[in-house]
């Protein structure tokens, strides 16, 4: 759990151009499910690693949430 957690970090870190990025585009940079990086990234979340940019429900729907590293982390 440590090791996927961190590799998320890592294709966080190393993708991220200052606008975040969300669930889905790191699942799809990783290849693995979305539920998968959303249960890495809560954890990461709760550990203070990064951080979650709820974004506003719109007539469309809810729009996904931007995950970016916590300004700690940096």
């Amino acid at each position: 759990k440590v090791r996927a957690g961190r590799k998320v970090l890592d294709t966080l870190i190393e993708h991220d151009d200052g606008d975040g990025l969300t669930a889905k585009q790191l699942a799809e940079i990783r290849k693995v499910s979305e539920a998968t990086i959303h249960k890495q990234l809560t954890r990461l979340e709760e550990d203070g690693y990064v951080c979650r940019d709820e974004q506003p429900s719109t007539q469309m729907g809810k729009r996904p949430d931007v995950w970016r590293i916590s300004e700690a982390y940096r």
